[in-house]
C-alpha cells in the first residue's frame, strides 16, 4: 500500500504521483492510459488492457474433462478472451465432445482452432457494444416470461410444460455473460458504473438465476405429477399471480432505488404467508400421499423463490 499527497495543479486540476514499482512491474510508459473507476469512496486505477492477462491456457488428463469445463467456465466468466484447451496425451473422441459443447453453455465462445492435442475458444462478443444494465435487464425480462408462462399454462394443458423447461439454459447463458461484463469492467462502456452497484447487479442477477433454477423445477414437478386436483391448481394459480407482484414490486424497487414501495412490499410478504397456508392446508385434506408430497415441494419451492425476490428488495440503494 501507498500513500500520495494530493496536490494542485493550475485551477482545478488535482494530480497524484504513481509509484515507481508498480508502473515498471505493469510496463507504463509516458503516455499511456489508465482507466479510473469510480467506487465511491474511492477510487480504482487500472492499466490498459495487457493480452497476457486474457489469454489462458487450460490443461487436462484425459478423462478429466468434466472438471475441465469448470475451469473453462470459470476463466470465461474472468474475462479471458482466448482460452486454449491443451491435452497432451490426445483427446478422445468422448472427452472432445464434452470440452466443445462447453460453448452452448456461454455466449460468443466459439471453437476458432483445433488439433489432435489442444482446442482453443474465443469470445467473440465485443463488450463495447454491450451494457451491462440493459444485460441484467434482459436476464429480468428472460425470468418474467418463463414465471408468466408457466402461471399462464396451469390453467391449460400441464404438458406444455415441457416446451418450458430449457428456457433457464438461455437464462445461465445470459447470467454468465452478465458477470463476465461485470468481472470484466475495462472491456465495456460502463466501467463508471460504482464497485457497490456492479456488486449489487452481480447478487440480483445470482437471485435471478436461482428463481429460475426453482421456476424451472417447479414446471417439471407438474409435467411428471400427471393429474393434480383442479383446487390445488387454482390455488397455486392465486400463489403465482401473488408471486408477479411480489417480483414486480421487488426488482422496481432495485432497478429504481425507491424504498416507498416499501410498505406495499411488507403487504405482500404478509398476504404470501397465508397463501402458502392455505395452500397447505388444503393439499392435507388428500388421501393421496403422492398429492400431498407434491403439494408440499411446490409450498417449499414458492417459499423459495419470495425469499430471493426479499433478497432483491434488500439490495435496494436510494438514489
Amino acid at each position: 500500500m501507498w500513500i500520495r499527497v494530493v496536490q494542485e495543479v493550475g485551477r482545478g486540476t488535482f494530480t497524484i504521483s504513481l509509484p515507481r514499482e508498480w508502473v515498471e512491474r505493469i510496463g507504463l510508459n509516458k503516455g499511456s492510459k489508465l482507466l479510473l473507476i469510480d467506487g465511491g469512496s474511492s477510487l480504482l486505477i487500472k492499466p490498459p488492457k495487457l493480452q497476457a492477462m486474457y489469454e489462458k491456457e487450460v490443461r487436462v488428463r484425459r478423462g478429466y474433462e468434466d472438471l475441465t469445463v469448470k475451469e473453462i467456465v470459470a476463466s470465461y466468466l474472468l474475462g479471458y478472451d482466448i482460452i486454449k484447451v491443451v491435452c497432451t496425451e490426445g483427446f478422445d473422441p468422448d472427452g472432445r465432445r464434452v470440452i466443445k459443447n462447453v460453448c452452448r453453455k456461454l455466449i460468443g465462445l466459439e471453437v476458432v482452432g483445433e488439433d489432435n492435442s489442444s482446442i482453443t475458444f474465443q469470445c467473440i462478443v465485443d463488450p463495447e457494444k454491450l451494457d451491462v444494465e440493459r444485460t441484467f435487464d434482459r436476464l429480468r425480462f428472460l425470468v418474467y416470461t418463463l414465471h408468466e408462462d408457466i402461471a399462464h399454462t396451469l390453467s391449460e394443458d400441464l404438458s406444455k410444460m415441457y416446451s418450458l423447461t430449457d428456457r433457464d439454459d438461455e437464462i445461465d447463458r445470459l447470467y454468465f455473460l452478465l458477470v463476465r461484463l461485470l468481472r470484466s469492467p475495462m472491456n465495456t462502456g460502463d466501467a463508471t458504473i460504482p464497485f457497490s452497484r456492479r456488486l449489487d447487479l452481480r447478487v440480483a442477477g445470482l437471485l435471478l438465476e436461482n428463481i429460475a433454477d426453482r421456476l424451472t423445477k417447479l414446471a417439471y414437478i407438474l409435467l411428471e405429477a400427471g393429474d393434480i386436483p383442479r383446487d390445488l391448481l387454482s390455488e397455486l394459480e392465486r400463489i403465482m399471480e401473488y408471486l408477479s407482484s411480489v417480483r414486480d414490486t421487488s426488482l422496481k424497487m432495485f432497478m429504481e432505488g425507491d424504498l416507498n414501495y416499501m410498505d406495499k412490499f411488507e403487504k405482500l410478504l404478509k398476504e404470501g404467508k397465508r397463501f402458502i397456508e392455505d395452500f397447505r392446508r388444503l393439499s392435507s385434506k388428500y388421501s393421496d400421499s403422492k398429492v400431498k408430497s407434491i403439494s408440499l415441494e411446490i409450498a417449499s419451492i414458492i417459499e423459495e423463490i419470495a425469499r430471493s425476490y426479499i433478497d432483491i428488495a434488500d439490495l435496494t440503494t436510494p438514489r
